[in-house]
């Protein structure tokens, strides 16, 4: 059972013993991504992650690494477009010690120049090497097409080389010092955790956030500036130009956003679209048709945003039967062409996922804090797996007209003919 608890200056603090378990996975979020970045300097806050682990004022980074190794565990840090994460899991006799390192590796960076610089080059990398992907690159190009050049949904989480050019110390540790504040702070303990301890991390966490993390200006961060969710872009799409040995093409659809009640028939939906061995896309596309080698569906979830999209690459001589085979699937849900067979199915899916992903405390972990951070509360596990439970074929019938009715927003990646440079359709937002 998850409990969260208040922390001075509007920290929270999420437990969720594991009787039984070894290890403890913990973890330090904040509420600030990518979308909560000026537009001139797209990949601060995945920059600021980087750096972060490159030394404290007490540490160099080979010693923070050492330290990190003795304790045998798993350190590790992620930026999404609507908080980053520093996480850990280690041996439940470990936790104080994993505490005490991340508490100074998160909170008592010292910036040195020469590792910002060190990291720029690697993140100009890590940006070479994402458009080098042509996977990665149509679903970058997806986001940029959804959520349009103006909202930060649509910018990629690495930034752009010419921004990562302009980042300055400076700017790192102003980011850093406005946003990794109390109010946007979600500390997660997960696993073995005996009454004792849990009393003990609140204690020491409601210090750590009374004393060193009180809130101060927020000139980044402020997610109620934030601009609103433009409407879909019904129809538009982009065509991009690379010399390929595939063709790849992703089709998204308007979908509800992380909080809506919808949710479960959402996940039973993708299950039964995309989202398994046994779905539409798999088994039409792939299994019967052998058009493609790689297809699926994937959810794309925000706090004030969804949407769900679906991939495939193929032999550039059938990319456009690919996706005509899966526009003629989306079309068949929205006559209602599938079974209450196919939904228990799919249901059935989505319910054992959910409880695999319990047997991984890292998992659980994410999960559970990503649930606060977008919804502000924990939904128990017996809540959800009723509303699970309550899922009917009408419910997904009634989705699934609501999303697959709506023109597809489409990118392709493949070979153009000689002289054809990428091109867009305009946008039509409804």
């Amino acid at each position: 059972m998850a409990e969260v608890r208040d922390l001075p200056g509007g920290a929270r603090l999420l437990f969720a013993p594991q009787p039984g378990r070894l290890s403890t996975a913990l973890g330090i979020y904040v509420t600030v991504g990518s979308r909560h970045e000026p537009r001139e300097a797209q990949g601060l806050a995945h920059f600021v992650e980087h750096v972060l682990f490159k030394g404290s004022e007490f540490r160099s980074a080979r010693e923070l690494a050492r330290s990190m190794d003795r304790l045998g565990g798993e350190f590790d840090a992620h930026t999404t477009k609507d908080f980053t994460a520093y996480t850990a899991r280690v041996l439940a006799e470990d936790l104080g010690a994993a505490l005490d390192l991340m508490e100074e590796l998160v909170f008592s960076p010292a910036f040195p120049a020469e590792a910002v610089e060190a990291e720029r080059r690697v993140i100009l990398e890590e940006i070479a090497e994402a458009s080098d992907d042509p996977e990665d690159v149509v679903w970058e190009e997806l986001a940029a097409l959804l959520f349009g050049p103006e909202h930060p949904l649509g910018w990629p989480i690495l930034g752009r080389p010419e921004t990562i050019r302009r980042i300055d110390r400076r700017l790192l540790r102003d980011f850093f010092s406005e946003t990794y504040t109390s109010p946007n702070l979600v500390f997660a303990v997960v696993g073995a955790l005996s009454p004792e301890a849990e009393e003990k991390v609140w204690r020491r966490l409601a210090d750590l956030a009374a004393a060193r993390f009180a809130p101060t200006r927020r000139s980044f961060g402020n997610v109620e500036a934030a601009p609103v969710v433009p409407p879909f872009p019904s129809g538009a799409w982009r065509e991009l130009c690379r010399e390929t040995a595939q063709t790849h093409v992703v089709l998204a659809w308007p979908a509800v956003p992380y909080g809506d009640p919808r949710l479960p028939v959402l996940f039973v939906l993708e299950a039964l679209f995309g989202g398994s061995a046994s779905s539409r896309l798999f088994q039409r596309v792939r299994e019967e048709d052998g058009l493609a080698y790689s297809v699926y569906s994937s959810l794309g979830l925000h706090p004030d945003a969804g949407y769900l999209g679906a991939y495939a690459a193929s032999g550039n001589a059938e990319g456009g039967r690919v996706e005509e085979a899966i526009l003629r699937e989306a079309k068949a849900l929205v006559r209602g062409e599938f079974t209450a067979e196919e939904v228990e199915e799919a249901r059935d899916f989505v319910r054992r996922s959910y409880l695999l992903g319990r047997e991984s405390l890292s998992s659980l972990r994410d999960r559970l804090a990503q649930e606060l951070i977008f919804t502000g509360r924990i939904l128990s596990e017996e809540a959800f797996l009723t509303r699970l439970a309550d899922v009917t074929f009408a419910d997904v019938r009634e989705l699934a007209r609501e999303i697959f009715s709506v023109e597809p927003a489409v990118v392709r990646l493949a070979p153009c003919p000689r002289g054809r440079r990428s091109r867009r359709k305009p946008e039509r937002r409804h």
